[in-house]
């Protein structure tokens, strides 16, 4: 059955089943849309499912914010785990061709997944994938749901994929991180929490991060979800540096560190540096995604910034004292990582005005708002495409060394 066909049909079945209605009862005033939206998002954030749901269920149907309501009323019955509820509120969503298009489709798989439908989830994931293709969401929460099926091969192949797409993709390393450590895989793990560390912002989450790290580094790491390390067979390449890290020896006193901060995971990411063979390709995209930039950092003597950058939000005075007085090699590591990571996430073959070619994409805080060429001087020039917060097209038009034409 086609995508037209199966997106039709379920959409028929908001007609055809009875689902709560947004609106209230007849000779009853309706209350100001954007409050109960409000009031419905402060009850959910604070775990009221249920009295979330009674607010936006209050928004009616012919008012400007309904779609909103819809969406995050579909949140809201995920979170209290009626998963029917939330994928009938999508399939309303999907009907109403609303801006949060990407997020009811996405919504509903997350339910499916959820339910264990994981083949249906992943047909809506690939048609979400497929409307767009630069939205790296879908391919993540697919390779989520199938980490969730237990089906490590394909959460491992997509998170690769994810991470192809987008390297700033940052769930996608900390969940491989995980994975890698639950496999008994240290080096692969410390490579891709490190990198995760590295591009996310939020101090907390990488602070973590680091802690999981460092039980890591100091083989002190335990989970209650064992991954078989048979999945990690595309990292073989990296079992002599396991070896080397679980051994310890870089903690010893006698292995001299590039920084004076006490923990044990920087001497282990620095010997992991040390030991990372120079233009090797192995038969693994992520691995020699990972083994290239890590190289890279190392031979460009970039570990102290890089180190030190992971480190940026640990509250503690000798460590701070560090960051601080090596600020210049602070700044050196994150201006080259960032140059490096857009020149490998901007430049993308793709289908773009009637045939597969190379294209510069341009990203703003984040997303994906424009496709085109770039000049040698990083301007705009020639036929430029440009995309809302919603993914859809808002302008386009020709450009001459980033003036617009006409």
């Amino acid at each position: 059955m086609n995508v037209a066909i199966r997106l039709l049909s379920a959409l028929t079945l908001v007609c055809l089943i009875k689902t709560p209605s947004l609106a209230q009862n007849i000779g009853e005033a309706y209350p100001d849309a954007r409050t109960m939206i409000n009031e419905g998002i402060k009850l959910h954030d604070d775990d009221k499912f249920d009295e979330a749901i009674k607010k936006y269920l209050k928004v009616h149907e012919n008012d400007s914010f309904y779609d909103l309501a819809v969406y995050e009323l579909s949140l809201s019955y995920l979170a209290n785990k009626q998963y029917e509820e939330a994928k009938l509120a999508c399939i309303k969503g999907l009907n109403l061709e609303s801006k949060y298009k990407k997020d009811f489709i996405i919504n509903y798989a997350n339910s499916l997944s959820y339910q264990e439908k994981i083949d249906s989830a992943v047909y809506w994931y690939d048609y979400g994938a497929k409307l767009f293709p630069y939205d790296t969401r879908f391919i993540y929460e697919k390779a989520v749901a199938y980490q969730l099926a237990k089906d490590y091969d394909n959460a491992i192949k997509y998170y690769g994929e994810t991470i192809k797409l987008n390297p700033y993709q940052y769930g996608s390393h900390t969940r491989m991180g995980f994975m890698a450590a639950d496999a008994g895989k240290p080096t692969l793990a410390i490579l891709a929490l490190g990198f995760y560390a590295m591009i996310n912002e939020n101090p907390d989450n990488v602070n973590s991060v680091i802690g999981t790290m460092e039980k890591i580094a100091d083989h002190n790491y335990t989970t209650d979800k064992p991954v078989d390390a048979k999945h990690f067979e595309f990292a073989s390449f990296l079992n002599e540096i396991d070896e080397i890290v679980l051994s310890k020896a870089a903690l010893s006193n006698k292995y001299k560190s590039k920084l004076k901060i006490n923990y044990k995971i920087l001497k282990q990411m620095q010997v992991i540096c040390e030991k990372l063979p120079a233009n090797v390709q192995t038969d693994s995209w992520l691995i020699n995604f990972y083994i290239k930039f890590y190289k890279d950092l190392w031979d460009k003597d970039y570990f102290q910034g890089g180190a030190l950058h992971i480190f940026r939000n640990v509250n503690i005075n000798d460590v701070q004292s560090q960051v601080k007085s090596k600020k210049k090699e602070v700044d050196i590591f994150t201006n080259w990582a960032t140059e490096y990571l857009n020149n490998f996430r901007n430049k993308k073959v793709a289908m773009f005005l009637g045939k597969e070619q190379e294209v510069d994409l341009y990203y703003d805080e984040g997303k994906m708002r424009g496709m085109g060429k770039l000049n040698a001087e990083k301007k705009f020039d020639g036929y430029w495409i440009f995309y809302n917060e919603f993914g859809t097209i808002s302008a386009e038009g020709d450009f001459k060394n980033g003036t617009k034409q006409g």
